[in-house]
């Protein structure tokens, strides 16, 4: 038996074709279904605490919920340039809701691939404790990124920990959609007031301006000044020392100016003066220039001060410590040369035989803060014993004492941990140094001249990441510069 259908009428017809070709049109070209896009509901993100984007752990948060597979408003704190945030919009806002209140005074927008059209143009950075009142922090008209993966910082005054901050974009540079590839809130420290109460000094007698290792010296009588100021005088080498002192040729300047690259410890055990000759290096070129005297026939005179502060002059020749192979020992450039750094060093191991500040003879081991007086005139400093700081505060100490010119100086308390592809050396001394990059709080700067076990591509410098786990078992010490900073 064959069952006949109603024939549909050709008004059904009709409809049922406008409803066919409906459907088809969204399934095929979802992005252009017929919702209005200003009705999407916000999509918000999970942040951990240890991101390195923004100033606690919270949750990030899109105006729309419209962005891409994979490129949702996670992508703007995940601190990987190469990712972005994209919304199909050109007025939008994204918000920040800490875990924490935490006060902010600088952010950073970074552009995303693709085209510049994309880029946020105007904007506005606002706080709020509450999420309903809010106070403008900053605002910029017409911003224009001149390069794929830009960062650029914005700074602001702020003083109020706020829980919420909110970057409200205006318009961006003429495109329909939008790309961010990061966006960071951070507080650029002014000082470490509140941190000093960690902070311990080694007792000496304040009125002694080198300080501790230095007090207790005898007063320097005119036949030490004749003695220390005359080139070819040398200390004699300690019973038994089968080195010697060996004429050696000396650039000093192998880069034209001071560079850290040019210290290298060798042969002998003083990472303390090849970390603080560095330091100087990197915070004081044109000192050490100004305490070296060439006088032209292989011979150097070094402005220093004696132990009560008072101004001296030692001169030195180009014999250098070396073993009986004619190999020379002592703080060298990369390629085992002497330089600068190496004139220095020998014009201290003629002081010592004067002063006594150490009984090395070729100041092996000789205290991280006794250094720097010899040049400087001023012992002043103060450390962070390892486990006293977070790891934050640790950045935020080297980062605040080089930018009011200290020296800082410091190590581990424990060997073997892995770091920056490399391990830990206990009982060593390296140099402070900013990051360049923004995947380390700071730079320790290894006076051995590689990382260790990465080779000498980077020239001793070791990645601290934000957050490391080895961060209770280092060490800072921040030396005071003295006249240094006023030779600048």
């Amino acid at each position: 038996m064959k069952l006949s259908m109603p024939k549909k009428s050709a008004s059904t017809q009709i409809a049922m074709k406008a409803i066919i070709t409906l459907v088809l049109l969204i399934t095929l070209n979802p992005i252009h279904c017929f919702c209005n896009n200003n009705d999407s509901k916000p999509y918000s993100v999970k942040v951990a605490e240890n991101n390195v984007t923004m100033p606690s752990g919270g949750v990030i948060t899109s105006q729309y919920d419209d962005s891409p597979s994979g490129a949702n408003v996670s992508k703007i704190v995940d601190n990987i340039i190469k990712t972005k945030f994209i919304t199909h919009h050109t007025k939008f806002y994204i918000l920040w809701t800490g875990d924490l209140n935490r006060t902010v005074n600088t952010y950073s927008i970074t552009s995303a691939d693709d085209a510049p059209e994309k880029d946020p143009k105007s904007w506005t950075l606002s706080g709020s404790e509450d999420n309903l009142e809010w106070t403008l922090l900053d605002k910029q008209e017409n911003q224009s990124f001149e390069k794929r993966g830009e960062n650029k910082e914005y700074d602001f005054e702020n003083n109020t920990p706020y829980k919420y901050y909110k970057l409200d974009v205006e318009t961006n540079n003429g495109d329909a959609t939008t790309q961010i590839a990061e966006w960071s809130l951070h507080i650029n420290w002014k000082d470490i007031d509140d941190l000093m109460q960690y902070a311990e000094r080694h007792p000496g007698i304040e009125e002694v301006p080198m300080r501790r290792y230095f007090r207790y010296k005898h007063e320097t009588t005119d036949e030490d000044r004749t003695w220390l100021n005359d080139a070819e005088k040398d200390a004699p080498l300690p019973n038994g020392d089968n080195r010697r002192l060996t004429e050696f040729k000396v650039n000093l300047y192998p880069s034209k100016e001071p560079q850290y690259s040019d210290v290298k410890q060798y042969g002998i055990d003083n990472c303390a003066i090849g970390a603080i000759f560095a330091s100087m290096a990197y915070c004081y070129p044109e000192f050490i220039k100004s305490i070296i005297q060439d006088n032209g026939d292989k011979t150097y005179t070094v402005s220093m001060f004696d132990p009560q502060g008072e101004p001296l002059k030692v001169s030195v020749n180009s014999k250098f410590l070396a073993d009986k192979d004619k190999k020379i020992r002592g703080t060298v450039d990369m390629n085992n040369k002497p330089t600068w750094a190496t004139v220095l060093e020998k014009a201290m191991m003629k002081y010592n035989y004067i002063y006594k500040i150490s009984g090395n003879y070729d100041l092996g081991r000789i205290w991280n803060e006794a250094v720097l007086p010899f040049f400087t005139g001023s012992g002043d400093s103060y450390f962070f014993k390892d486990g006293r700081l977070s790891a934050k505060d640790i950045a935020r100490v080297v980062k605040v004492s080089l930018d009011r010119g200290k020296l800082v100086i410091g190590g581990f308390v424990v060997a073997g941990l892995p770091i920056d592809g490399s391990k830990t050396v206990k009982g060593h001394v390296y140099t402070y140094m900013y990051s360049k990059d923004k995947d380390s709080m700071f730079f320790m700067r290894n006076p051995w001249g590689n990382n260790p076990d990465v080779g000498d591509m980077r020239k001793g410098i070791l990645h601290i990441p934000h957050n490391c786990k080895i961060y209770p078992v280092i060490d800072i010490f921040v030396l005071e510069p003295g006249i240094a900073a006023r030779k600048e």
